[in-house]
């Protein structure tokens, strides 16, 4: 570590469920395998920002964070707020997402501590459970980023703002259009809706001219 920890935030660090039953040198190893960074942010600062990679998990040594994002009408969803010993951004730390529409601040003075879980594959034939368990480990990670959009779309109020989330998580073309990988039908389904309501709704966002719509592909008009 660039930093060394405090005697308080190694026992923050000891009971965090990711270090469960270390005896303190394996915990040291733990986190120097993992490329563990002491970093501090002032209240108010942005820890992540919507859009950037999201390529660390984090420890709150101290202080509190939230997460959220902000809709297409610039509404802020708050999504959770995260405490001295919480554990930030586990899902996405592990599948690494190039983009990512939640955004994470600093609630008040924190201390975090960033942990890369970009752990080199072993190489060798024996490493092939851990392989396995890393494997296994991403999947959970990819299965749960999914559901926690799946909420975060569905939790919206109407059709409109569903559609307009849905879309505010996928990447965009450097044209800002968004390729939808399904059918109109499906996408009516993901969206908790049905194909007729949603063409309709779809209809009206053209005619108002806040989104552009070419088959499968749209783009919302800021």
């Amino acid at each position: 570590m660039s930093e060394t920890l405090t005697p308080k935030e190694r026992e923050t660090v000891a009971r965090c469920l990711l270090f469960k039953d270390m005896t303190p040198r394996e915990m040291d190893a733990a986190l120097t395998l993992l490329k563990a960074e002491r970093r501090t942010f002032a209240k108010n600062e942005m820890i992540h920002e919507a859009g950037a990679p999201y390529r660390y998990a984090a420890l709150v040594l101290h202080g509190a964070a939230r997460s959220f994002y902000v809709t297409k009408q610039y509404d802020t969803v708050n999504l959770n707020n995260y405490e001295t010993g919480d554990v930030v951004g586990l899902s996405v730390a592990l599948f690494h997402p190039q983009y990512s529409p939640v955004e994470l601040r600093a609630s008040t003075a924190t201390t975090l501590l960033l942990l890369d879980f970009a752990i080199p594959a072993p190489t060798r034939l024996e490493g092939m459970r851990l392989k396995l368990t890393k494997n296994v480990m991403d999947e959970l990670a990819r299965q749960n980023l999914f559901l926690n959009r799946r909420v975060m779309v569905l939790g919206q109020g109407s059709l409109r703002n569903r559609l307009l989330c849905f879309l505010a998580s996928r990447r965009a073309d450097e044209d800002g259009w968004v390729t939808v990988p399904f059918s109109r039908t499906a996408l009516a389904e993901h969206l908790g809706a049905n194909r007729s309501s949603l063409s309709r709704e779809i209809g009206r966002m053209v005619d108002e001219g806040v989104l552009e719509a070419d088959g499968r592909r749209f783009r919302p008009v800021k």
